[in-house]
């Protein structure tokens, strides 16, 4: 028994349904993994900026304290 031309036709459509469907399951599947490494990325990047400024910080108050003894010896002058 052949398969009519509409058979066919519902076949070819059935097959190209199918092959979408399993791309998209591709692609969620790297859309996933590509947001892990986006979520870990950023909370290393937050890290870094975290211990960024507390150095920002720490040579803040230094400047300010190098500044202070400056101004102190002007003074003295």
């Amino acid at each position: 028994m052949q398969n009519t031309p509409d058979q066919r036709r519902g076949t070819d459509n059935l097959d190209s349904f199918i092959d979408t469907f399993e791309k998209l399951i591709s692609l969620c599947a790297s859309l996933r993994e590509e947001n892990s490494q986006l979520r870990q990325q950023c909370q290393r990047l937050n890290g870094e900026k975290g211990q960024l400024a507390q150095v920002n910080e720490r040579s803040r108050h230094q400047l300010e304290a190098t500044i202070a003894r400056l101004k102190d010896l002007e003074e003295e002058l």
